[in-house]
């Protein structure tokens, strides 16, 4: 879907806010998929690898985080 986008705006600057879901699944949401609460350094790093493949699916992605 992100290269889709990518295609379809152009070079135009593309946003994608970054928001809780990616981590959601390590805060205790879904224990089936992860059983132990996830300390702040793992959401940290979840959310960086995130959006560090966001930008390399679409090179023109400002992310935005919160």
């Amino acid at each position: 879907m992100t290269a889709a986008l990518a295609t379809a705006f152009g070079s135009a600057p593309h946003f994608y806010d970054m928001d809780n879901e990616i981590i959601r699944h390590l805060s205790g949401t879904h224990r089936d998929v992860h059983p132990q609460p996830a300390s702040y350094n793992e959401m940290r790093d979840k959310f960086i690898t995130e959006a560090r493949a966001l930008k390399t699916w679409d090179p023109a992605a400002i992310r935005l985080g919160r």
